[in-house]
C-alpha cells in the first residue's frame, strides 16, 4: 500500500447510464470509487463487464478516472450492463435496470481477495446482490474487510427482507436515504423516534447515516445524534449525489475527522453534483471550494 494513501474497495455494478440524449458510467459503487479518488483516496472497483464494445468503453473510461480495471473481469458470455435513465421535473431519476447482465457473475478469487487485505474499507450495496453469485461474493469479500460500509441503494423490487437483513449483519457503516429509512422502519416495525437507536442496536451498527436531499443528512453513532444543514443549489439531475456524499464522508472518515465535518463535506459534494449534468462531473479546483452553508 502507498504511504499515507488510504485504499478503499468497491464492489458491484459498473454500467451504462443512458439517458434520452446519450449514455452516462454509472453504478453507484462506480461512482463512489470515481468520487473518492478524484477526492485523493486510491479506490479499487470489483466488478464485471462483457466481452462486447460497451465493455471495452467502460474500461477505457474507468483508466480515464483513475481507477485500475485489473480487478474488473471480462465476461464472454454475458453483455455489459445497461440501465435507461428517466428525469422527472425536478432532477430527480428512474430507472429500468436490464437483467442478466456481467455484474450479476462477479467472482471472488485469490487477486481481488488480496487487495481485500489490504484495504482500508469496503462499500457495496444492496443491487448486485440480485444474484447468487454475485451476492455470494460480496459476502466471501465482506469477511477480510477493516471497515464494511453499505450503502443500501435499493432499487425496483431487486430486495426483500432476508437480504436486507444479510446485509446489515456484516455493515459497520449504513448509509440510507430518506425513502430507504421509510423503508426499514416498515420492515423492522421501528416507529421514527426510536428508529435509529434500535436498528443500530439490532445489528450492530456503529453508524447510521441518512441523506436527506435537500434537507442535508444526518448521522446516529454510540447514541448520538448529529446533522448538516442542506444546501441551496440549482440541481440539474441527482444522479451521482448520493455516492459523491458518501465518498466524501468516507474520505473525512478514514482522514480522523469528526463525523459533523465527514456530514458537512459529504453535503458540499452532494450538493455540487447534484447542480452538475451527470454522476461524475469533474470536481471543483481546490482554488474553487465547494459551496458553503
Amino acid at each position: 500500500m502507498e504511504k499515507n494513501t488510504a485504499y478503499i474497495v468497491c464492489f458491484g455494478e459498473v454500467l451504462w447510464d443512458v439517458y434520452p440524449d446519450g449514455k452516462k458510467l454509472g453504478g453507484a459503487p462506480f461512482n463512489v470509487s470515481a468520487h473518492a479518488n478524484k477526492l485523493g483516496l486510491k479506490a479499487h472497483m470489483i466488478s464485471r463487464v462483457g466481452k462486447d464494445p460497451l465493455g471495452e468503453e467502460i474500461l477505457r473510461a474507468m483508466e480515464v478516472q483513475g481507477i485500475s480495471t485489473n480487478y474488473t473481469q471480462v465476461d464472454d458470455r454475458i453483455e455489459t450492463g445497461v440501465v435507461d435513465v428517466l428525469l422527472d421535473e425536478f432532477g430527480k431519476p428512474s430507472y429500468t435496470i436490464k437483467a442478466p447482465v456481467a455484474w450479476d457473475d462477479i467472482q471472488a478469487n485469490n487477486e481481488n481477495k488480496a487487495l481485500m487485505v489490504q484495504s482500508e474499507a469496503f462499500v457495496y450495496g444492496s443491487l448486485v446482490c440480485r444474484t447468487i453469485k454475485s451476492k455470494s461474493s460480496l459476502f466471501e469479500l465482506a469477511k477480510l474487510a477493516k471497515l464494511n460500509i453499505c450503502d443500501l441503494n435499493i432499487r425496483q423490487s431487486f430486495f426483500d427482507k432476508a437480504l436486507i437483513v444479510d446485509l446489515l449483519e456484516i455493515t459497520h457503516i449504513l448509509k440510507i436515504n430518506d425513502e430507504e429509512a421509510e423503508l426499514l422502519m416498515d420492515l423492522f416495525e421501528i416507529n421514527k423516534t426510536d428508529f435509529y437507536e434500535k436498528l443500530s442496536k439490532q445489528f450492530s451498527l456503529d453508524i447510521i447515516i441518512q441523506t436527506l436531499g435537500a434537507k442535508g443528512a444526518e448521522a446516529f453513532s454510540k447514541g448520538q445524534l448529529y446533522q448538516a444543514p442542506g444546501i441551496k443549489t440549482n440541481v440539474v439531475d441527482t444522479v451521482g449525489s448520493g455516492d459523491s456524499f458518501l465518498a466524501a464522508f468516507i474520505q473525512q472518515y478514514l482522514n480522523g475527522e469528526h463525523i459533523s465535518s465527514c456530514l458537512e463535506k459529504g453535503c458540499e459534494l452532494g450538493a455540487y453534483v447534484a447542480s452538475q449534468k451527470g454522476a461524475i462531473p469533474a470536481h471543483p479546483s481546490k482554488k474553487n471550494v465547494l459551496p458553503k452553508s
